[in-house]
């Protein structure tokens, strides 16, 4: 094995241990989680057209059924995943704080994705 490899294992080893950022990840992916089941229980006896966007200033922005709005929580898994790898690399190079920024920016972004849906939901 390379010296290489075996920092590389150590570190993933490492990463996994931090609870610094697995705590946050694991808080994000929880709400991420919550929005599937969500959105799915509030909204499976509306046979009827459902405001998709919402905007302060226009009001409704788009209607369509209600299963559309499972991109709003698809989005969020997305960008879960791309902030998880960026977060994972970030980790490697040992920089601190796009690290915090990144692992905040991930718990808050998930939230605004789970607020989001429920006031759409209850519109």
């Amino acid at each position: 094995m390379k010296l290489e490899e075996i920092i590389k294992n150590i570190q993933h080893q490492k990463f996994w241990r931090d609870k610094k950022i697995t705590l946050p990840l694991w808080a994000a992916l929880i709400i991420n989680l919550i929005n599937w089941p969500y959105l799915y229980f509030q909204m499976r006896h509306s046979s009827q057209l459902v405001p998709l966007r919402y905007n302060i200033l226009n009001g409704v922005g788009a209607i369509g059924p209600w299963t559309k709005l499972f991109s709003l929580p698809l989005y969020a898994l997305i960008i879960f995943i791309i902030n998880a790898t960026l977060i994972y690399r970030s980790y490697e190079k040992e920089q601190k704080f796009i690290l915090r920024l990144l692992l905040i920016s991930q718990v808050a972004l998930q939230s605004i994705f789970l607020v989001a849906l429920i006031l759409i939901s209850n519109l």
